[in-house]
């Protein structure tokens, strides 16, 4: 690995609601011979999860047994550290030139306290975009090819982008290497965006240099895989790449599918400046819809642990 060590490296976890087009940020940013990446490694949320929450379970039970009473929390957490850094050094390789990882795992926003114990020098880059088209988009996804992890409703979606994009917000507060970027922000003038986003990454490319990033990053170039990636972008099941634009959603959604999902995400949609007002319904619409959504999530709650049964 050229004598590269993650402990010598920046490393950035690029986070937020799935469908909030991070796999295109990603890709852009990947442009750059300074950054190397790879597809979602789920690292923290997947593979050494379960080692957080173990060592938490046992240490709580108050006797000795579990891993507690042989390690102590430094020298665990170092063996935790030490297997994340073969994986980053892992993708590091794969790019002699890089002296950056970006690791792409949407999840990963749920588990930013496992990542900052391990990482405390860790950047975060959180791409929010608005509830309504992630909705809509998690949606379609939920009825096609992502129907094992995406909801074919609305409620459901819209609860997913309220707990994800609100984990994210909460990243700001515990570390100064945080950055939250809107989706239509970045569509609207990529060029300019991207190249704030590398110098906030400590990396230098002129606008110039991130406007033809951005010109072979376009939505046919993915699909057709015609650029060189990280990873064979055409093994990305169809529909993956959603190119729905910014405004999308006022097609795929109905007025009272809209009016649910601001209600739902209210006011946090509010204070990163999706839609101004009042979103809530008036009176005893408020009184019936907010039954309604309580009686929607136990229905799925119900649902699930009895299938988990059967």
């Amino acid at each position: 690995m050229d004598g590269k060590n993650m402990a010598m490296q920046r490393v950035v976890f690029l986070v937020g609601a799935p469908r909030s087009g991070t796999t295109w940020l990603q890709l852009l940013l990947s442009s750059s011979p300074a950054v190397a990446t790879a597809n979602e490694t789920h690292l923290f949320n997947a593979y050494l999860g379960g080692l957080f929450s173990c060592w938490e379970n046992f240490q709580s039970r108050g006797r000795d047994i579990g891993l507690h009473h042989l390690f102590g929390k430094k020298e665990y957490f170092e063996k935790i550290r030490g297997f994340s850094d073969e994986v980053l050094n892992k993708i590091l390789s794969r790019k002699p030139e890089a002296t950056l990882v970006l690791e792409k795992t949407p999840a990963h926003v749920r588990c930013w306290k496992d990542i900052l114990t391990v990482y405390p020098g860790a950047y975060f880059l959180h791409l929010v975009r608005d509830p309504r088209a992630v909705v809509a988009s998690l949606r379609a996804a939920g009825r096609g090819w992502g129907k094992s992890w995406a909801s074919p409703g609305v409620m459901e979606n819209a609860h997913l982008w309220l707990r994800d994009v609100g984990k994210a917000v909460e990243i700001q507060e515990h570390t100064d290497h945080y950055l939250q970027v809107r989706y239509e922000d970045l569509m609207s003038a990529p060029a300019e965006r991207l190249s704030a986003l590398f110098s906030w990454m400590g990396l230098d490319h002129s606008v110039d240099d991130c406007q033809e990033m951005v010109e072979i990053n376009t939505l046919d170039q993915l699909k057709k895989g015609a650029v060189k990636k990280p990873w064979d972008t055409r093994r990305e099941p169809e529909g993956f790449f959603g190119g729905r634009g910014v405004e999308g959603w006022r097609k795929d959604l109905s007025g009272s599918e809209i009016k649910a999902i601001e209600h739902v995400t209210a006011p946090l949609a509010e204070k990163l400046g999706y839609f101004s007002g009042n979103k809530s319904l008036p009176g005893w619409r408020e009184v019936v819809f907010s039954v309604f959504l309580r009686f929607d999530r136990w229905w799925k709650w119900y649902t699930n642990r009895l299938l988990t049964r059967l």
